[in-house]
């Protein structure tokens, strides 16, 4: 991303992968552009006259990945690489970074292979585990409201969809740096043994980890742009649940480098405003969700005729009609002055909840469509599994209509709930009115729907 003349850059790497960096900064400078500062693996550049400048990156020693302070080798170090022409450009945490315009070699001060070798491993896991702990909360946030959940709505929804492939993405991005870094590892290991010096360059494995980052970063960008413009709860507490563990993580990450540092009574009033902020922030979201204070009165739409079955099906009028003429305002169980109807849609599937009271009934369903069938399969097992929670069975019944359609029943105490199935439809409802025959009932379902 190009602001002004700035140039801000996403560099996926771990230390022992810091030769690869040198070359990304080298060829970052043959393009015109100069390293100015990092943080993390989050680049800036400033713009310049192409040239050919050489980088070298330094890992100093380090006892944990959580204390930012150099230590007396390193700030020593980079005075005497200044001294032969190396200027120092920027810093996090135990990474430097240097450079020079005149060919020249750098000092290596890590002249012991085994101590270089061991530091750097260290640091390098310590990241991988952090990453791996951070991103495991995330996934496992978005799997509780996706495919942890008892219900398969999310099928239904573009955004939770993305969202949850671009965190598989990273995921996977993240194992894949584990596996590398064991084999980097292993041979590292060997190479010592050998008195051979250690591998420090592993072209492909960056390349192919930033290529998951990008597909990562795009389908997170559009599935966010998808939440805010979305208004269904699902999607709008899968969010917030993210927000609200990256925000726990901060605070956490915050408090263990404060305490290692042995600095936790000296916490300016800068960072103990900042982490009050963070709480208030995170109080206040989750109560939002909890109260379902996003959602919209537009989840209730009028109804027409493009919905699979109305109560006009059953020769039947919605109570609610004639200015609720029939509404008992006292009674606390009308909640609602229409009939209630969500409908969602996403590139696999599409999902209606209905329910509207008429004068002889009341129509409740929740109809779901989609042309894989393995999408079907799942959200069959999915309300069959969640039934069994409450030790309630469907049974599957005989009815005259086709064999393509089979027909589940369950009998509780408020009355009988049907299933019915085809190859790329579900259609979950409850007994429409006493005073209809199941056949009946079946038959106006079965041309209405499924024929």
């Amino acid at each position: 991303m190009v602001i002004g003349n700035s140039k801000y850059t996403f560099f996926d790497f771990l230390p022992y992968e810091y030769t690869d960096l040198e070359k990304y900064l080298d060829k970052m400078a043959l393009k015109g552009w100069k390293l100015k500062s990092m943080q993390g693996k989050l680049f800036r550049f400033i713009k310049m006259e192409p040239k050919k400048i050489k980088h070298f990156v330094y890992i100093g020693e380090s006892t944990s990945s959580f204390d930012d302070n150099n230590s007396d080798v390193a700030l020593e170090y980079r005075e005497c690489c200044e001294d032969t022409r190396w200027k120092f450009i920027c810093e996090y945490k135990k990474i430097q970074v240097f450079y020079t315009e005149e060919y020249t070699e750098y000092i290596d001060i890590n002249t012991d292979e085994r101590k270089k070798f061991n530091n750097i491993s260290k640091l390098s896991i310590q990241d991988i585990l952090i990453t791996i702990f951070t991103v495991s909360t995330l996934l496992f946030s978005q799997y509780s409201v996706t495919l942890g959940g008892d219900n398969a709505i999310f099928l239904t929804d573009d955004a939770q969809l993305l969202l949850l492939f671009s965190l598989s993405v990273l995921a996977i991005n993240e194992i894949i740096g584990l596996i590398n870094y064991l084999i980097w590892k292993i041979r590292g290991e060997r190479a010592l043994k050998n008195n051979e010096k250690v591998q420090y360059q592993y072209n492909l494995s960056i390349n192919f980890r930033r290529i998951l980052g990008k597909i990562f970063f795009l389908s997170a960008i559009i599935s966010l742009m998808l939440c805010l413009l979305n208004e269904n709860i699902f999607i709008l507490k899968g969010v917030s649940v993210i927000i609200i563990s990256i925000v726990i993580a901060s605070i956490i990450t915050e408090f263990i480098k404060t305490i290692i540092k042995g600095r936790l009574h000296k916490m300016s009033t800068y960072t103990i405003i900042n982490i009050i902020i963070m709480i208030i922030v995170m109080i206040t979201i989750g109560q939002l969700v909890l109260n379902n204070e996003f959602i919209t009165d537009e989840i209730n739409k009028n109804l027409n005729d493009q919905y699979v079955l109305t109560l006009e099906d059953f020769n039947d009028k919605s109570i609610y009609e004639n200015n609720n003429q029939d509404i008992n305002s006292e009674d606390e169980f009308n909640i609602l002055d229409e009939p209630y109807i969500n409908d969602e849609s996403s590139i696999i599937a599409e999902s209606l909840f209905y329910s509207d009271e008429g004068h002889s009934g009341e129509l409740t369903y929740e109809f779901f469509r989609s042309n894989f069938k393995w999408v079907i399969n799942y959200k069959f097992n999915k309300i069959i599994s969640s039934m069994k929670k409450y030790d309630l069975n469907f049974e599957v019944i005989k009815s005259t209509l086709p064999e393509k359609i089979m027909v589940y029943k369950n009998n509780n105490s408020y009355g009988s709930r049907y299933l019915l199935t085809s190859e790329n439809k579900i259609l979950q409802i409850s007994q429409y009115s006493d005073n209809q025959s199941e056949s009946e009932f079946l038959d106006i379902i079965y041309n209405e729907v499924f024929k």
